[in-house]
């Protein structure tokens, strides 16, 4: 019945509403499908890679992809942007499938992927060594000279609009920076962390990527009113 045209070939096939992957030999003259068949035993790697390309659509949720995953992907994302030379893959759209794929290898539905864990698939991939990069130079916390340690939320691109390095954010109350001696370090010095100055109420004064230039210019012309608002202070 084939000709060189036809081909049949192995897929997998996301239901949406069982929520499940279909497993199917399908048959296609040219690009047209003709015939389909499905199969009981799928491919444990076809599966996977279908619930990856399911979850990374946003078909369903993965809640073990966790805030603190997230910003693993950020932090690799954005030392992969700041520093070349160490050559680190970025976790681009085709590579979180990669990595979910993993960790969903064998299953065939949506919620047994989303009790799967992904940790493992994401560290894989990288190499030991480069995760090693990763936490000493995109760390999840960093301390400034003569301060206390900072928790860093690094944003979802690491690019802006305009091509600029989007450093990551912290927030820290004013008056407990002037101990500080120097900008908290991100990217071997690269890429400035965002630090949001608070005033004692918790309200946000201002934002710097300098606090030593900051302190020298920018608080001269706060120090007046936070004198006056925040007396029980001291402001040097």
């Amino acid at each position: 019945n084939g000709t060189s045209t036809d081909c049949k070939r192995r897929e997998h096939e996301y239901d949406r509403q069982h929520r499940r992957v279909a497993a199917l030999d399908v048959t296609r003259f040219l690009d047209l499908e003709i015939a389909r068949r499905h199969r009981r035993e799928p491919d444990p790697d076809g599966t996977g890679r279908c619930l990856a390309e399911a979850a990374e659509a946003g078909l369903f949720e993965l809640p073990n992809f966790t805030h603190a995953r997230r910003q693993f992907v950020a932090r690799v994302n954005l030392l992969a942007a700041a520093l070349p030379e160490l050559e680190l893959p970025p976790f681009a759209a085709a590579a979180r499938v990669a990595a979910f794929a993993r960790a969903f290898r064998g299953l065939t539905l949506a919620r047994e992927a989303q009790q799967a864990e992904l940790g493992p698939a994401l560290h894989a991939h990288l190499a030991a060594g480069q995760r090693d990069w990763v936490e000493e130079l995109a760390p999840a916390s960093a301390t400034p000279p003569g301060g206390k340690p900072l928790k860093l939320t690094y944003a979802d691109a690491p690019r802006d609009r305009a091509g600029a390095l989007v450093g990551p954010e912290t927030q820290v109350k004013l008056a407990d920076a002037f101990t500080w001696t120097g900008h908290p370090p991100v990217a071997a010095g690269r890429v400035p962390a965002r630090v949001g100055l608070q005033a004692p109420d918790g309200r946000r004064l201002d934002v710097t990527t300098d606090w030593p230039a900051f302190r020298a210019g920018g608080y001269v012309k706060l120090r007046p009113m936070l004198r006056q608002k925040f007396p029980g202070f001291v402001w040097p």
